[in-house]
Order: structure tokens, then sequence, then C-alpha cells
């Protein structure tokens, strides 16, 4: 499955992180197999009738789909949660009127089904931990040339055509949500909240939007993939270098006119009580 499809459901999801399994949709029919084809690579589509196909997908990364957390604030997490393989093919129907829909419906839908299938029970804590906190970089509030205030008001009006007039937008920036790839976030239309949840993600602390700004808006953050990750090198060991690269806290402050301070703040974790291997079809 591809990073940037996980982020853009991941976000989606989180709102919904707190449903108690009496309001869980549930698919109509799911079938559960284990996969043991030996691939590396995963694939999981939402269908369009509110369904699920995930072909050759650790547990851990369903997991992080249907509750919304990120590996790293999610405990209890070893063996073969990490390294086992399932196939899941799952049909739903929405119902009118029903009070959930999309991708959101069906990330409830799968945690009913990993309740069911997979025994899953969780619960949540709030834990002190290092966070990073996104602030305002320049005195004068002024922002970089790849963080443009958007009109938008939501991806609803951006699908249907309409663009705000007299714009300037940072170049490829998407026309909403939130992508990421090797070196780059790309944001259209959303709140800097959003833009620091997937900072989160992608540095594995959270982060906290401190810059006041409120509306939406567009980015576009281009930096080196390496050191990224705050990886201890092993003592004795060259660290490698590129002197053409962009450290991401450099991009940050020189692109967007934000930075990252280091801090402490309470982070909610999701904390897995007990998991089961499935009961297969």
């Amino acid at each position: 499955m591809r990073k940037a499809a996980l982020l853009v459901a991941l976000v989606l999801a989180t709102s919904l992180a707190g449903a108690q399994p009496s309001q869980l949709p549930a698919f109509d029919v799911a079938s559960v197999k284990t996969n043991r084809s030996g691939e590396i690579s995963a694939d999981m589509r939402v269908q369009p009738d509110g369904g699920l196909t995930a072909s050759n997908v650790p547990l851990v990364d369903l997991i992080q789909f249907a509750y919304g957390y990120p590996a790293h604030r999610i405990d209890g997490l070893s063996g073969w949660v990490l390294t086992e393989r399932f196939d899941i093919a799952a049909r739903a129907t929405t119902a009118p009127g029903a009070p959930v829909a999309g991708t959101d419906r069906v990330a409830l839908s799968l945690r009913g089904l990993l309740a069911e299938r997979f025994l899953l029970r969780t619960h949540t804590e709030m834990r002190q931990a290092p966070v990073y906190e996104l602030r305002l970089d320049r005195a004068d509030g002024r922002l970089g040339p790849r963080l443009a205030p958007t009109n938008r008001e939501d991806c609803r009006a951006m699908l249907s055509g309409r663009r705000p007039t007299a714009q300037q937008e940072p170049p490829e920036a998407p026309r909403c949500g939130i992508g990421t790839g090797n070196g780059s976030i790309r944001a259209g239309g959303v709140a800097l909240s959003q833009f620091a949840e997937a900072l989160g993600r992608l540095l594995e602390r959270p982060v906290v939007d401190r810059t006041g700004l409120t509306g939406t808006f567009d980015v576009v953050l281009g930096f080196s993939p390496e050191g990224t990750l705050e990886v201890p090198v092993p003592p004795g060991v060259q660290p490698r270098q590129d002197p053409n690269a962009t450290s991401i806290f450099t991009a940050l402050r020189e692109q967007l006119g934000l930075r990252l301070d280091s801090g402490r703040g309470p982070v909610e974790v999701l904390v897995v009580d007990s998991v089961q291997r499935p009961t297969l079809d």
C-alpha cells in the first residue's frame, strides 16, 4: 500500500478513534485469509460501495487504518502482528442517511471486523512524551514562498472545480488533501493542524500546531529524506552526508517560514490489550 494513501486514510480515521463497538458499522460480508506468498508489496483499497480489499497486508497496517494512529503511537505491537500478512475481501451496503460515509465508515467497519475475527481489544491512554511544536519562524510572521493561504472551504468545493481568484499557489500543490513522496509533502486546502499531523507521522513524533494561523493553506515542501529521523549513529561509523541535501528542519524554515521546536506534552496512545490470530475462511 502506498504511503500517501495510508497517510490520508489515517488522518480521516483519527477523528473517529473514540467510537464504541456498539456504534460501529459492519461489512455485509467479509473474508479473511492468511497470505504466505512471501511478497513484500502490500495493497489496500477502499471500494465505492463502502467495502475494502486488502492484499498481503500486515495486521499492524490494518490497525493503523482502522483506528487512525501511526505505529509509533500504538503500544503492544510485537511478534506476528508485525510480520504475518493477510488478505481481506469485504463488501458493504451504505444505508440511506447513514451518519458515517466514505473512508471513515470503512475504517470503523474494519475496526469491528478486527474485533470479531482477531479478537482485538484496545484502549487509549494519555502519556507524556517528546513532541515537536510547529511555530512561525520569522519575527514579522511572514510566510515562506511555498506556504500560501487559500480561501477554499473544503475538498468538495475543490473537486467541483471552484477555484479561488487572485491566488498565488505553490507549484504542484494537490487539489485536495495531503500527499507524501520520497522527500516531499504536498498539501492543498488543509489546516496547519492537518499538516502538523502529517509531519508527525513522517518524523515519528507528534507535532503540535502552535503557529496561531487559522484557515486553510496550500503547501509544497521538498527535503532530503536522509536525516529526517533522529536515528543515532553507531560509534565509529561516519554519518553519510550530502552537501546538497536539505533537512526537513531547514526546508521548513526556508520554504514555509516555519520551524520545529522540541518539547514534551500529552500524547494519546492506543494500547493493544489483546489480539489473537484470526478465524479464517
